[in-house]
């Protein structure tokens, strides 16, 4: 939400918001129907692309996407990337990008992990933890909203733990319920913290948690509503 900001800061005519998704995926840190509600509150068209990869080339499969968006007048992608991930060598979704003949806008990138969150909170970002990640968080960590009391929390936790204070490692995802830019906010309801089975992932190294929703509304703003309803309230642990 804040590389939409920052482009729109720019004069970017940002005309169309899109999820990229291998088909019937579900995704748990970030659930569909509320990034269609986004969508809908920011009063912006949002697509969902199907990423079918054959045989496992998910590269290709994103180039002919892209293309398809190129084909429909579409100039520049805008992504919120922050940094090279894993043993990544270059900007993947840039190299999509380009090769699909589409520039590449990353407004965030190499920015001070601190600086994005305080931004975040001066623009009156309402955002939420929706999936967190062992050894640095446990359950109670689901649903709360970032403050700056929380941002200095992540920079206690960052010291010495290799924590990307952004998250940017996926040791956390988040969602934006609310802002300036909101015609109304979005408020979750009967939600639970939940453990994600990850299997034989690499992720299986440390627990996952994520927020299960159990409906979304779009509600008139209240400045200091709560926008997630636990079923249980939850106490988090600062490891």
């Amino acid at each position: 939400m804040l590389a939409l900001c920052r482009a729109q800061d720019l004069g970017l005519d940002v005309q169309l918001l899109i999820t990229f998704s291998p088909p019937g995926k579900v995704f748990y840190a970030h659930d569909k129907r509320a990034i269609a509600a986004q969508g809908e509150s920011l009063k912006m068209p949002h697509r969902m692309l199907d990423i079918c990869a054959a045989a496992g080339d998910f590269k290709a499969a994103y180039i002919k996407c892209l293309g398809r968006l190129r084909d429909a007048a579409t100039d520049v992608l805008i992504s919120g990337d922050m940094a090279l991930v894993g043993s990544m060598q270059g900007n993947w979704m840039r190299e999509c990008a380009e090769a699909s003949g589409l520039t590449m806008y990353c407004p965030l990138w190499g920015a001070d992990r601190k600086v994005i969150l305080l931004e975040c909170l001066a623009r009156r970002l309402r955002v939420v933890f929706t999936c967190v990640k062992a050894p640095w968080f446990d359950a109670g960590w689901i649903g709360r909203e970032i403050t700056a009391a929380v941002v200095d929390e992540l920079q206690e936790l960052s010291s010495g733990s290799g924590l990307d204070v952004c998250g940017e490692n996926g040791e956390y995802h988040t969602m934006v319920l609310d802002g300036p830019m909101f015609a109304q906010s979005l408020r979750l309801h009967d939600c639970q913290a939940k453990v994600l089975d990850t299997g034989s992932t690499k992720e299986s190294k440390g627990t996952v948690w994520y927020l299960e929703v159990g409906s979304i509304q779009v509600q008139d703003k209240a400045s200091t509503c709560e926008l997630v309803r636990m079923r249980t309230p939850l106490a988090h642990t600062s490891r």
